[in-house]
């Protein structure tokens, strides 16, 4: 798998006002706003272009796509670490003493940590 883009991405006002609407065939540029998403580089460093409504909705749309590629890798390793403290041996002295409640919780706890890790390291769409 080639490795993406480095972040940090920014966030830019596009430049293209137009853009094709594959639905309708048409050309279409009315209440749209375009944004030029773009690598450390700056204007340079071009990523892509991400056509949303023109408003706050799609001003907020835009800007969360920035942060969760600008927090991914952090948020991967942290799960990670987070996986690497739920001690085994922990988990078994609860469990000798009868506090299943609490093997039960640590438990769900590392399978969503890892449901988390699979999600984020999946290859494709």
């Amino acid at each position: 798998m080639t490795d993406h883009t480095p972040t940090p991405y920014v966030l830019l006002p596009g430049r293209n006002r137009h853009y094709l609407d594959a639905s309708r065939h048409s050309y279409e540029h009315a209440m749209q706003a375009c944004y030029y998403l773009a690598g450390p580089d700056g204007p340079s460093h071009f990523v892509a272009d991400l056509i949303v409504q023109g408003d706050d909705e799609g001003h907020a749309v835009a800007s969360f796509i920035v942060r969760a590629c600008n927090s991914h890798a952090a948020l991967l390793e942290a799960c990670k670490v987070v996986l690497g403290a739920i001690n085994p041996a922990a988990l078994a002295r609860s469990k000798r003493s009868g506090n299943d409640c609490l093997v039960r919780l640590r438990y769900e706890q590392a399978v969503m940590v890892c449901e988390a890790i699979a999600l984020a390291e999946q290859e494709g769409d």
